[in-house]
């Protein structure tokens, strides 16, 4: 949670970047938010590599290699509505209750997943567990807002970052182990045991949410939570119809209608401008979809490609969520450190990001056409993920600095929602060629779906200047 979250910088360093001795991130004033931000990053972080990394083998167990894009992708759906009613949530009754209720929403998908005897009931947990993310992600964002100092929140959104590493170093090798083991349905009651760690924390930092006057929803959000539910399905649709392209005469009209709603109705979920990326928060929030697109072509389906593809076990293929989220970790702290941020603008910051992103992705395309090794193949991949957290740490950052008070909760879940638009889009794109190919599975696809990622990086990278102010 909240790695593919937040989003964004300004375009030169704050002038109060350097904090005064007694105001500084690990103050007494402000460790109860830190420990509490990065225990429920770190929950959900766990959370996404373990699952990440045992889904090939539920999937072949369940008999539903077909469906592996829609069960990767269906949390992106109910996380688009969840976002969306987040977003406004938010901004009418403050983080309490989205942090609680994404708690509580926690734990049910968890159970959901974890006894699944079948597929379509494991992807109704990955549905509960889309909209638990929602809430926890737009409610963490929200909660650093009220608390958190603005020269201190770079800093905050960084330490989301770095709260990947260890679940992306220990989580991928300890879910494999316990899937050899016990069998992947232990898999899910660990998370269960984390969060019990992650709770008190949580509730003390709660206490320091700022109070909201509440109010009746206004016409404007409740035409953005109605834009929600097209979009999802939409999307949802879009997902179906491209994984059952083969097996049913409905899949190519139900894609086709998908993809027209999620046009139209992404026109009004989004701020005005977004698709065409006009400077300001609509370049801030379509850049999000972008980078979110490119990343999950480029690294969604790696684990899927060594396991089917090379024949490696679960807990090798989880090599390369290590090296997510060590590498996103490392990127986002550079892009975050004092120094960096008075040298260089967000502009300068973004477009780096988006290179190494797609040229990185060198290392996981010739993995897939079968030209190089795991081990180099990573090194590619580390390169990405190093421009990964450079990119997102840059538009978390300026998301918030552009973002009126009074709108936070609105133009965050904004970026958070055209995040998963972008996620699910590279999903069903890449679910579609896996579905196609499901019989006889080759790298052909997965080298398709990453260099259209490569693409993707490309043309962030020539719109990065548009995050500048109007």
């Amino acid at each position: 949670m909240t790695a593919e979250s937040p989003t964004t910088p300004p375009t030169t360093a704050p002038a109060d970047v350097h904090a005064p001795p007694r105001d500084r991130l690990l103050s007494p004033a402000h460790l109860p938010m830190v420990l509490a931000a990065l225990c429920v990053v770190t929950l959900g972080a766990y959370e996404n590599r373990a699952v990440t990394t045992v889904l090939p083998v539920v999937a072949r167990e369940l008999d539903g290699l077909q469906w592996y894009g829609l069960a990767t992708g269906v949390s992106s759906l109910t996380f688009l509505v969840a976002t969306a009613v987040a977003g406004v949530l938010g901004d009418h009754r403050g983080p309490r209750a989205l942090i609680l209720t994404g708690v509580v929403t926690f734990v049910v998908a968890q159970v959901l997943t974890g006894l699944a005897p079948s597929m379509p009931v494991l992807l109704l947990g990955r549905a509960t567990s889309g909209v638990a993310e929602g809430l926890l992600d737009i409610g963490l964002v929200v909660l650093v807002a009220d608390v958190m100092p603005e020269h201190l929140r770079a800093r905050v959104f960084a330490g989301f970052a770095v709260a990947w590493v260890l679940p992306s170093l220990l989580g991928p090798f300890a879910a494999g182990l316990v899937a050899e083991h016990w069998g992947w349905r232990a898999v899910f009651v660990t998370p269960l045991v984390l969060l019990a760690v992650a709770l008190p924390p949580l509730l003390t930092a709660l206490r320091d949410a700022l109070p909201r006057p509440g109010g009746r929803w206004r016409a404007r959000d409740r035409a953005t939570v109605g834009a929600a539910l097209l979009v999802a399905a939409a999307v949802g649709a879009l997902t179906w119809g491209t994984a059952a392209w083969a097996t049913s005469t409905l899949a190519a009209p139900t894609a086709a209608a998908g993809a027209v709603v999620l046009v139209l109705a992404g026109r009004r979920l989004l701020p005005a401008g977004t698709a065409t990326l006009s400077a300001g928060i609509p370049a801030a929030v379509g850049l999000r979809l972008l980078v979110s697109a490119t990343f999950a072509a480029m690294g969604t389906y790696l684990p899927l490609l060594l396991v089917e593809v090379h024949g490696t076990g679960p807990r090798l293929a989880g090599t390369s969520l290590a090296v997510t989220g060590v590498c996103w970790a490392l990127g986002s702290s550079v892009a975050s450190g004092d120094a960096v941020r008075e040298r260089t603008s967000a502009v300068q910051r973004l477009r780096t990001g988006l290179l190494l992103m797609s040229a990185g992705a060198t290392g996981p395309l010739l993995l897939a056409v079968g030209a190089i090794g795991l081990a180099p193949s990573m090194l590619g991949w580390c390169v990405s993920t190093l421009g990964m957290g450079v990119a997102t740490n840059t538009l978390s950052v300026r998301t918030v600095e552009l973002a009126p008070a009074q709108r936070q909760g609105e133009v965050n879940a904004a970026a958070t929602l055209a995040a998963a638009i972008g996620t699910a889009l590279a999903t069903a794109g890449g679910g579609a060629l896996v579905a196609a190919h499901a019989d006889h599975l080759t790298g052909s696809p997965f080298a398709v779906v990453v260099a259209a990622g490569a693409v993707l990086g490309l043309v962030g990278t020539a719109a990065a200047h548009r995050v500048d102010s109007p």
